[in-house]
């Protein structure tokens, strides 16, 4: 398979999977009745956010790789002045619960980061991505090829996300709880 192609459907891929998750948790809301206003608007507000990063991701897979452009489709900011928010970094996790609160409590300390729902999508962009960022990877996603892998690109504060173990890796600068931790000490590197 062209190599080109190949990056294309892996990214196509990744991205219909990306929009399963909040679909999943909108569905799921749609069940419930006794939450409340508030956490409802939430999740919905998250969920839509995440939808549309992957959609806009998506557009562009098809359009690099397409013979012909898809029309683009704007949607309106869910959050205004999303861009003012400084940058940090990515985490790279399965569970949206985890990435719903590592976003969320960044946001409220004002700065930003963006999900990933599998290493392999991740190193597949890498190249496009600002090396000097935090990557926050969920344990069950490590794997020390991967991380040597990003520290052959440059990626150089990688912190794994786990519950309880801790270790030794020449590529992980640390290792953080699950509870999302305060992120000043991290935009500070």
């Amino acid at each position: 398979m062209d190599p080109k192609l190949k990056q294309a459907t892996e990214s196509l891929s990744q991205n219909l999977h990306d929009l399963r998750s909040p679909l999943v948790a909108l569905k799921h809301l749609v069940s419930l009745e006794n939450e409340t206003p508030e956490h409802v608007h939430y999740i919905l507000k998250v969920s839509l956010e995440k939808i549309e990063r992957v959609t806009e991701n998506l557009e562009a897979a098809v359009n690099e790789h397409a013979e012909y452009k898809i029309p683009t489709i704007k949607f309106e900011k869910i959050l205004k002045n999303s861009s003012e928010k400084k940058p940090i970094g990515y985490i790279i996790s399965d569970d949206l619960t985890l990435q719903i609160q590592w976003e969320e409590t960044a946001k409220k300390e004002g700065y930003q980061l963006e999900s990933f729902n599998s290493s392999d999508y991740f190193l597949s962009i890498s190249k496009t991505l600002n090396t000097t960022f935090c990557v926050f990877l969920d344990e069950n996603l490590y794997n020390s090829e991967f991380t040597n892998t990003l520290a052959k690109e440059g990626f150089q504060n990688i912190y794994v996300v786990n519950a309880t173990t801790t270790g030794t890796s020449p590529e992980i600068k640390g290792y953080v709880g699950k509870k999302p931790p305060q992120f000043k000490q991290f935009f500070a590197l």
